[in-house]
């Protein structure tokens, strides 16, 4: 190896080993830890000190950091109470107006689908009308519906 690879290797450990010092300086005056979604945020903690994501697993002694890091984000978050799984700590009352809220939505979902259903029988209505205005025969609603079923042009398969 030659002396100038042999070099860059010792200096980037000893960066890595000054910046290790400046993480275990900081753990030690118990700093407010960066969270992302409850978690230690390792990429503000490495912009704050300039590690990279590769050198947190690469350099021993930051991956030993970084697990007590994560540790010691798990008992402050346990400390705090605050709850993993809010759902399953709602009070009462948020779940009965949850409840209704449910039944309001599958209250409107029955309405809509009868609303869809005359607005289809007044198109059918209307398409009877029309061919009776046109052609002067009547077509019932139930050869009507039958047809839209097969045909997207309901009661004119016969004009020619």
């Amino acid at each position: 190896m030659s002396k100038t690879v042999k070099g860059k290797r010792n200096v980037a450990k000893a960066i890595g080993d000054e910046r290790a010092n400046a993480i275990e300086k900081w753990l030690a005056s118990t700093p407010e830890i960066p969270l992302y979604q409850g978690r230690a945020n390792q990429a503000a903690i490495g912009r704050k000190f300039s590690i990279t994501k590769s050198t947190w697993g690469s350099n021993p002694r930051l991956e030993v950091l970084w697990e007590r890091l994560k540790t010691m984000v798990d008992q402050q978050v346990s400390d705090s109470g605050t709850p993993v799984n809010v759902s399953a700590e709602q009070p009462e009352e948020v779940r009965k107006l949850l409840k209704q809220k449910d039944l309001l939505i599958d209250w409107l979902r029955r309405e809509l689908a009868r609303a869809e259903s005359k607005i289809e029988y007044m198109e059918q209505d209307k398409a009877a009308e029309e061919l009776l205005i046109l052609t002067g025969r009547f077509i019932r609603h139930d050869t009507l519906k039958q047809n839209s079923e097969s045909d997207p042009t309901p009661g004119f398969e016969g004009r020619s």
